[in-house]
Formats: structure tokens, sequence, C-alpha cells
């Protein structure tokens, strides 16, 4: 099983390229922290789970990180290629933007649990912050994650492959062709020929 990363900030695209994937059969890992995030608002109500976020970050990306990690456990190991909206280190970095530490046993996971590529999402110049999911970063918060994130999937021991804001059928064919590039021995053969 080889594990592919979209990373970076809110609103770069990484939930439409997972999206891609899974439409054409592949294995994939949804944004664990969106479904954490659903889980405090149908409990507090939009409005509570604002308040008790601003008042207790520390906690918040602690239900983060465990959530992601139920997540990749829960990801097909039978699937030559999974797809993840997301890894732990890109919540490391949403620590870091909120000023709170977290306990060094996600630490330990991050550097035991490994990504294969880490594909690093440039933040969209149509921003949609979508608040009715819950979330409440801006697009200068974007923008600082991203960057976050980029260092410390580094300090991590990765190189993260960028794709810029281009159109998904790009994207995907980066993608597709790093893949071919570190991985030879094992095509990933989509159903649907990318246009031009």
């Amino acid at each position: 099983m080889r594990k592919i990363v979209f990373a970076g900030g809110t609103h770069c695209g990484k939930t439409t390229l997972v999206e891609y994937f899974a439409k054409e059969g592949q294995a994939t890992v949804s944004e664990s922290g969106i479904h954490a995030i659903s889980k405090f608002v149908d409990v507090m109500g939009w409005g509570g789970y604002r308040s008790w976020r601003l008042a207790h970050q520390e906690e918040f990306v602690e239900k983060m990180l465990e959530e992601q990690i139920r997540f990749e456990a829960k990801a097909s190991q039978d699937a030559p290629y999974v797809f993840y909206d997301r890894g732990i280190i890109d919540y490391f970095a949403m620590a870091d933007h909120l000023s709170v530490s977290f306990h060094s046993k996600f630490d330990a996971y991050a550097r035991e649990y490994r990504y294969d590529l880490v594909f690093l999402c440039e933040p969209l110049a149509h921003f949609d912050q979508r608040e009715q999911s819950g979330r409440m970063f801006t697009r200068e918060d974007s923008k600082k994650l991203t960057i976050r994130a980029e260092s410390l999937y580094r300090e991590f021991g990765y190189v993260p492959i960028r794709l810029p804001d281009i159109p998904v059928p790009a994207r995907v064919a980066i993608i597709l062709k790093t893949i071919e590039e570190f991985f030879p021995a094992e095509p990933l053969r989509l159903s649907v020929p990318l246009p031009g």
C-alpha cells in the first residue's frame, strides 16, 4: 500500500482531489477534522462550538489528532494506493498556528506511521471560508498553515511536491506523473483518461 497525502491549509483543493480519486475507484481517507468538527457542532450548535473552541484550543487540537489516527487506522491495507485528505503533520501545523502544545505520543506516531508521497496544495485564489462546515480559518490563516505544513513535513524527512493553483486535471496530471516516477513498477490506472 502506497500512502499519498494531500497537505496544506484550508481551501487548497485537497478534498476535491481526494474525491476525484475516490470516483476513480481508488482507496481514500477523508478529512478527519471536518468529521470531528461536525460532531462538536451537532452537540453544541455552531455558536456553542465556536465559543468552546476559542476557549479550549489545546483540547480541540488533541481531538483533531486523535480523530486523524482513527481515520488513518481505517485505511485499506489491500489497496495499491490510498489518498489522504491531510496527514497528521498538517494538524501539527495547526497546533503551531494556534500556539498550543500536544502530547508527545502524536509526535512518536508521526515518526512511525510514514507516508510515501506528500503533495502540498497551494491555497486557491477563490477562497471559500465555508463557515457552515465549522471552519474558522481565513485565507491568511490558510497561507500560513500551508507554509508551516511544508516546513514540518520537511522536518519529518519528507520532500513535499507542490501543487500550484491550477485546474484539477492539471493537478491530477502532476500527481500521476510523480507516482509513475517514484513507483514505476506500480502503475496507477484511471478509468477515464484526463482531458487534453
